[in-house]
């Protein structure tokens, strides 16, 4: 009892590194165990290539462990999921193909009950000025971020139950934002500050950055699943895939957004003097900004990678869907 008690204790001080580890192993053993045949061949991809991308939330929690508990991050990080992939991989009879309609509901389930632990986490554990930065400002952000998407036409969001209003994105996607934003800032700076050496001070771009590699990394997993055929959202047919059936465009929007929003929350939290609800404040106010610029590097990179990778029908899509838009206006 005392060793469960432990462990739970363990997890709850750590919450947002387990996290990305527990919702890393959650997405391969939907991905190996839930997803059809189908699914995989209309991908032109095998189910198994699939593990792989597991490795990028292992490699993360396993430099967080490392050295407090190198055992724990050993088998949390490695050995657990290698089980969870041979299972499915090496005897398909344990396979339970679960029906598009469940997996979403499912999806939206798990984003609501993440919301409210790292919600509460964040609240109880860390200073209540976190909590609003990231369950409040970033919800903000995220909201922009996620229709905008959709309302320009680059993708799809359809069949959740939660949707606000007219808003085309669901609001499942929506709070996603917070929980990811608020896991790899967390992660990344007490990554940043143990690799540090004594006394010595972190860059605000090297921990934007940081805070970017994760955040991207985990990405190459959810999205490789949630872009698979009939399973969450559905992309641009004039957006060739590039990453296990996802385009380019998804990792460039990541890129822009987690980078703009990791920068400037930093650059504010450096600040001298700066009270935690003066930079709330500051971060609220500077969200149309963020998303503008978040915009513009998007932009520029898909200019930049259309202009050498000029996969597909159509040259240029991302300006081709853009006219789309602004013709249909």
């Amino acid at each position: 009892m005392r060793g469960v008690r432990s462990a739970v204790r363990e997890i709850w001080e750590n919450l947002p590194v387990w996290f990305i580890l527990i919702e890393g192993c959650a997405l391969l053993n939907t991905t190996l165990s839930n997803i059809p045949d189908a699914a995989f061949l209309a991908a032109g991809i095998p189910r198994g290539w699939f593990a792989l991308l597991q490795l990028p939330s292992s490699l993360w929690f396993y430099l967080y462990y490392r050295r407090r508990r190198p055992r724990l991050a050993v088998i949390a990080a490695f050995i657990i999921p290698l089980l969870i992939a041979l299972v499915p991989l090496v005897f398909p009879g344990t396979r339970v193909i679960v029906p598009p309609v469940t997996l979403r509901l499912l999806y939206e389930i798990s984003a609501f009950l993440w919301t409210v632990l790292l919600g509460s986490f964040a609240l109880l554990r860390e200073k209540k000025g976190m909590f609003a930065t990231f369950f409040g400002v970033a919800l903000v952000y995220g909201f922009i971020l996620e229709n905008s998407g959709i309302i320009f036409g680059f993708f799809e969001e359809k069949g959740f139950r939660v949707y606000l209003g007219p808003l085309p994105a669901p609001l499942a996607t929506t709070i996603g934002w917070c929980f990811i934003l608020f896991c790899c800032v967390w992660t990344a700076n007490r990554l940043a500050r143990a690799g540090a050496a004594e006394g010595s001070e972190v860059s605000v771009f090297r921990m934007a950055l940081l805070t970017t590699a994760i955040a991207v990394s985990l990405d190459l997993q959810i999205d490789a699943l949630a872009s698979l055929p009939n399973v969450f959202w559905t992309w641009n047919t004039l957006l060739p895939p590039l990453w296990f059936g996802v385009p380019f465009c998804n990792y460039a929007a990541w890129l822009g957004a987690i980078f703009v929003f990791a920068h400037l929350y930093f650059v504010q939290s450096a600040r001298p003097g700066l009270t935690v609800g003066r930079r709330n404040a500051k971060l609220l106010a500077a969200v149309p900004a963020m998303a503008v610029l978040a915009a513009l590097i998007w932009i520029l990179l898909m200019l930049l990678f259309e202009a050498i990778h000029r996969a597909g029908a159509v040259p240029f899509p991302t300006l081709r869907i853009l006219e789309r838009f602004f013709r249909g206006l």
